[in-house]
Formats: structure tokens, sequence, C-alpha cells
């Protein structure tokens, strides 16, 4: 088959191609000068058919573009950080941007914009140190935990697969796959805790593409983790499980200190799961959300005096009431319908009667609650049905005590 104009080699086996064929190339331009073969290059970026360029300089070969024949360039003006020897580059295609300069000595690749970036080990390496400062030489100790940082992250431990010993995720790929928090704001806000204080680590098995995610919007959604805390002085960071149990076991130990902390995020993660219900409904619905500020600020007074489940059939008939009354063109538009919300939930929490609702199918209850209620309290149910204020006083705090019959007081 005579030579087509293919002008680029984009895959793998492309690559492995082009180092194949380097005596090929030799034998099929060994007759021309450095000059005749930058001149054949320069004709071809300026449209020349390929075809043509080896018909007129006698070039034979069984390679169907010019671009693997011709010798890289050598880039001596940039040199290596990492092992301090020159880069070459493949020359561009016609019409192509460049390709970037390639480390001879290692696979370190050169940067040609300033949003670029390297996935060779050394550069991972490099910011995987900057991600994680001191943590990576300095193990934080047990004993320096405080009781919220062992729920969270006893929680956190929990999204580790069985198999897995030094590293955990916390993506959750469909919404009944276990997660964190119920939303991905309150989850971020736990992960940040724990990992400002080198508690946990960016994993060095986290992917390219992770970083490079976490790269351009700063979030942590798709990064691996491992723990960084040592049982004694100065040791080895204990593995998953090993840490698990030790937290689990603590806990159960000391559970009459863990009142005000566990009444603070029994208040937090309720808020979320208000908020999670929200914007599931308003999905759902014509209104145009943007009034979180003002929907948080109304929402945690009732939870004094209504359950989770109650608030569900409120911020229900609020979405209802704001979706109906945008239809019949009440608001200006669709983001004025949803900054209603707000003073309806307010307006029905007062005036209607307020019905029980079941969590949302599909979504599983997130880790922090399992630890909370499961784990600690050793009841599943928890406070959904019950308001916090009651639960937290006739429930969690004769538990934590040690009144087995505690849990009577949710039937009473």
């Amino acid at each position: 088959m005579p030579p087509e104009d293919f002008d680029e080699l984009t895959s793998d086996a492309g690559e492995v191609a082009l180092v194949q064929t380097t005596e090929v190339i030799a034998d099929s331009l060994g007759h021309l000068s450095v000059e005749q073969v930058e001149s054949i290059y320069q004709r071809y970026l300026e449209g020349e058919k390929v075809r043509d360029l080896f018909t007129e300089f006698s070039i034979k070969t069984n390679v169907n573009s010019l671009l693997p024949l011709l010798p890289h360039l050598e880039r001596k003006d940039l040199t290596c950080p990492h092992c301090a020897s020159h880069a070459t580059q493949k020359r561009a295609a016609r019409n192509n941007t460049a390709n970037k300069p390639v480390c001879t000595g290692c696979d370190h690749i050169f940067p040609t914009c300033r949003d670029d970036t390297c996935g060779c080990s050394a550069c991972v390496n490099e910011y995987l140190g900057q991600l994680n400062g001191n943590g990576i030489h300095c193990r934080v100790p047990y004993e320096g935990l405080t009781l919220r940082e062992k729920i969270i992250l006893l929680a956190a431990l929990t999204m580790a697969g069985l198999t897995d010993v030094a590293c955990l995720s916390f993506v959750q790929l469909q919404r009944w796959h276990r997660r964190l928090a119920p939303t991905s704001e309150y989850q971020n806000k736990c992960i940040s805790e724990l990992f400002s204080r080198h508690i946990i680590l960016v994993s060095s098995e986290t992917s390219i593409d992770a970083l490079d995610f976490y790269r351009q919007y700063e979030r942590y959604d798709f990064l691996s983790w491992s723990p960084n805390v040592s049982d004694d002085a100065g040791g080895l960071a204990l593995d998953v499980q090993s840490l698990q149990m030790l937290i689990a076991y603590d806990l159960e130990k000391n559970k009459a200190e863990l009142e005000p902390v566990l009444k603070a995020l029994i208040y937090e993660v309720a808020e979320e799961e208000l908020m999670e219900y929200l914007s599931y409904r308003v999905e759902n619905a014509s209104a145009v959300f943007k009034a979180e500020r003002a929907t948080r600020e109304v929402l945690r007074p009732l939870l004094a005096s209504s359950s989770v489940s109650n608030i569900f059939s409120i911020i229900w008939k609020a979405v209802k009431q704001a979706d109906k009354s945008f239809e019949k063109g009440v608001f200006k538009g669709a983001t004025h319908a949803g900054n209603w919300i707000p003073s309806a939930i307010v307006r029905i929490a007062e005036e209607e009667k307020q019905y029980e609702y079941d969590r949302l199918k599909g979504y599983k209850i997130c880790q922090i609650s399992e630890v909370i209620y499961s784990l600690i309290l050793d009841d599943p149910d928890g406070s959904f049905k019950i308001p916090l204020s009651r639960y937290t006083a006739e429930v969690m705090r004769p538990v934590l005590e040690g009144i087995s019959s505690a849990k009577d007081a949710k039937i009473a």
C-alpha cells in the first residue's frame, strides 16, 4: 500500500511502533543531510503531501507517515528537576499543538503551559509531600485525638473495604452505596477536620486523575486516604482494622464522657439530613433553590420541637406549595419561588399538622450515623422519629450512663 497522509501516532501501540522502527528510520533517511531532513519537515508542516516528499527525496520505507521517521528534537535547554537529564521532544503533527518534552533519563514530562501537570512517580511524590506536609514524617499519637475526631475517624475507617488495610476512600458511586455524611459539604468538612490535623493523609495509591481533580477543584471526592495514627510514641501508623478496633473499644469503655460530643454531632447530622431531603425534593420541582443559609436558620430551631421525620413532611409541603405557586405565576421566576421556601417552612410548621415521613428510599444511612446510633447507642432507629432535645435527654444520656431501659422513653 502506498504511503498516505497518516500524521500521528496517538495510541500506546503507536509509541511502541516508534521505538521498534528506529533502525528503519536510520536506513530511510540515512542518505539525507540534517538540513534536508529539516527541510522535509518544514515542507510537511506547510501542507505538502507525504507521498510526494517520499518520492522527491527517494525515501523508501514501509511506514505510512513521516513523523515516525524523523529524529526527536533535542532539548538541551531543559534539565529534569529529578534526575538532571536533558529532554527530547516528539515533532508535532501538522495543525497540532506541540508535544510535551520528555526527560531522557526518567519518565518526567515537562509542562508546556501553566496548568500542565506531570504524572511521573517523582512529581506525584513531590505533590503528595506538599499536600501532606509534616504528616509524612510525624505520626499523630492516639492519645492526642479528641472524642469528636475518634468518632468521625471511626466512621471514616468503616468506609474501607474488607481487604483494605492501608487506605480508604470516600467515593460514593451510587446513592445506595456507603457514604460518610448525608451531604458532600458536610463530608468535606469532616474530612478536612481529620486531614488538617494529619490524622489521615492522602495515600500514594491515589490515582493521577484524582490528584488532578483536587488540583482543579480542591475537593476530596476521589482521593484515597491512609490513617496516620500511632498507639506509641514514634511508632508506625496503625492499619485500618487495628485502628478501627482500638477506637471502638475506647468509645465503648468511655461512654459516659461522650454526651456533649454526641449531642453536637447528632444535631449536625440531622441538619444535613434535612438539607439532603430538601435538595432531593427541589431536584424534582420547578423551583430553583439558592436559599441554603436562610433555610438552615429556620430548620435548626425546628429540631428542638420536631423530629427529623416530621420536618421531612414540612419540607415536602413547602416545596410542593412553591412549585404550585410558581406554576400559577405568583412568583417572578423559579429562583424567587425557591427563595420563598424558608418562609413556607416556618408557616407550615406553625399552622399545619405535622406528619411522619420515612427516610428516602435508596439513600443509605451515613456512616457517622451508623457509628453514633448503631455502635455507641445500640439504637439503629436513632432519633429519626423523636425530637432531638427529647432524644438526647431521655434516651442518649441514660444509655451512656448504662441505664438499659432508656430506649423505652421513645415509645412513652
